[in-house]
């Protein structure tokens, strides 16, 4: 009876563990992989903190930050993003947003005036399709086509 609680006991905690295994942690500065669409992260707010990270050809992306102290102050400088679309901004009130970002290899650079407090965030990416060429002329023949019968039509009454 004792070995079959223990082995129960032992069951139950090994499921326990297997099911919460796949929580994601933070990401602190290195590659992220975005691939999901988001990313938490931190730093520490003394040294500048780099995350790398890739987007994928056949979209043009907006890329969303948001981000608080997580202890101490933490004042961020500026956000510097260098890449196929490189930019730079001043963020304000928690918030930070690239838009019309390229495929391509990136690096997201938060720059802290002196500060000692940790930063959390999330970084979140919206792929927006481009449209291909040939989709956008089956759309105009289908319109001349459609024009073309309006106009016999009315010949025709």
């Amino acid at each position: 009876m004792f070995f079959q609680r223990a082995a129960l006991g032992i069951a139950a905690a090994l499921a326990f563990s297997a099911a919460h295994a796949s929580v994601p942690l933070a990401s602190g500065p290195g590659a992220i992989d975005l691939s999901d669409g988001s990313e938490s992260i931190f730093a520490a707010a003394y040294t500048p903190a780099a995350y790398s990270f890739a987007l994928g050809a056949g979209s043009t992306y907006q890329l969303d930050l948001s981000f608080f102290s997580l202890f101490g102050p933490v004042n961020i400088s500026s956000i510097a993003l260098s890449g196929p679309t490189a930019s730079s901004l001043s963020p304000s009130a928690g918030t930070a947003s690239f838009t019309g970002l390229a495929a391509g290899n990136y690096s997201l650079t938060f720059n802290f005036a002196p500060s000692s407090g940790l930063l959390a965030g999330n970084i979140n990416v919206t792929a927006t399709p481009v449209p291909e060429a040939e989709a956008t002329i089956l759309a105009l023949a289908g319109m001349g086509v459609a024009g073309l019968m309006a106009a016999r039509r009315r010949r025709a009454a």
